[in-house]
């Protein structure tokens, strides 16, 4: 297991905006943690909660589907997706 160097400390706004906007610009996850003092999975996670990426859990092992479009509107897109299927 990676250890960082921020482990259990508070995420605040000015963080989360750095690592929002490395992550528009295509900075690799990896690159950002090692910037940040933080774990890939930290990242991951602020990045998920932000609605930013978003987890799929169809196997055993958690993949990350890239979006960049807020968590509400992709709820949303979902619904009516899946609305759609039972037309």
């Amino acid at each position: 297991m990676i250890e960082s160097s921020r482990h259990n400390q508070k995420w605040d706004e000015a963080e989360e905006e750095a690592i929002i906007s490395r992550f528009k610009k295509d900075v690799p996850i990896q690159r950002i943690a090692e910037l940040h003092g933080r774990t890939e999975v930290a990242i991951e996670c602020r990045l998920e909660k932000l609605g930013f990426i978003h987890r799929e859990a169809a196997t055993g092992f958690s993949t990350y589907k890239i979006i960049k479009i807020p968590r509400a509107i992709f709820s949303r897109l979902q619904q009516v997706l899946l609305l759609n299927q039972g037309a």
